[in-house]
């Protein structure tokens, strides 16, 4: 599995002397890059594994009976698993994305749903979020 760097993890930002929404810029802008990385690394591991005749060890992926390694459940097992995780890596892009054309639009830190200004501590855990506290924790969004 794979490991978040600590800048993409979920976490307080404290600010020195910048402009808070440009901290926030960067920080998006960061982890779009880490994310970006992340989901070419997923894709590729997930080519190589639909790939017959990629091989999981150095040899041909014959156990010493003879016998090839892993099984079609397992097989497609890691493959659901891998595809949840670049759906996953896939849907965190695009939020950041948002996020960042938000700003370029200059209506971020605006709760999409009704449109109050998300409180600036809110955005610095989590600077991609779309929603203020109460409205996250609505019913039905």
């Amino acid at each position: 599995m794979f490991v978040l760097a600590p800048s993409l993890q979920e976490q307080p930002m404290i600010f020195t002397g910048q402009d808070p929404i440009e901290a926030l810029r960067d920080v998006l802008e960061e982890q779009y890059e880490q994310h970006s990385v992340r989901l070419a690394d997923l894709v590729a591991r997930a080519a190589r594994t639909a790939d017959p005749h990629h091989s999981r060890s150095r040899d041909d992926g014959r156990h010493g009976d003879g016998k090839r390694s892993g099984s079609v459940a397992g097989q497609a097992a890691l493959s659901a698993a891998a595809e949840a995780e670049v759906a996953a890596s896939r849907r965190e892009l695009a939020e950041i994305a948002r996020a960042l054309r938000h700003m370029a639009e200059g209506v971020y830190g605006r709760c999409e749903s009704c449109l109050e200004k998300i409180p600036l501590d809110r955005l610095r855990v989590r600077p991609h979020t779309r929603f203020c506290a109460p409205c996250e924790t609505r019913p039905g969004l």
